[in-house]
């Protein structure tokens, strides 16, 4: 009995987060999306932060990558999502980097 009010309190503390996240991003989405609507400086103060974060992130990752673990089937496993880590961080920060050049761009 224990053991299921466990696990029941654990599924609705994972649900609650993932609703949580999803959130995050949807409101991350609409704020890119409407990103024209702000003032230029705003626009390009949202795109640094998010160059910064992404470079954060990415710093943080290499790090880890760097640190030497034994072989082992668990680490292997780390190693493979440690690697999505790393992609996904340089791509996010090549994709800020292109939107900060992008909306510096004159208009005509």
């Amino acid at each position: 009995m224990q053991r299921a009010v466990v696990r029941l309190t654990r599924d609705r503390d994972t649900r609650d987060r993932r609703r949580k996240r999803l959130r995050r991003k949807t409101e991350a989405s609409l704020r890119l999306f409407f990103l024209w609507l702000l003032d230029p400086e705003e626009a390009e103060a949202y795109l640094r932060g998010e160059a910064e974060r992404a470079g954060a992130m990415l710093a943080q990752l290499e790090a880890i990558a760097a640190q030497r673990d034994p072989d082992s089937p668990k680490t292997r496993a780390y190693r493979v999502a440690l690697e999505l880590g790393l992609r996904t961080s340089k791509a996010r920060l090549a994709w800020a980097r292109s939107a900060l050049t992008a909306s510096a761009r004159p208009r005509a």
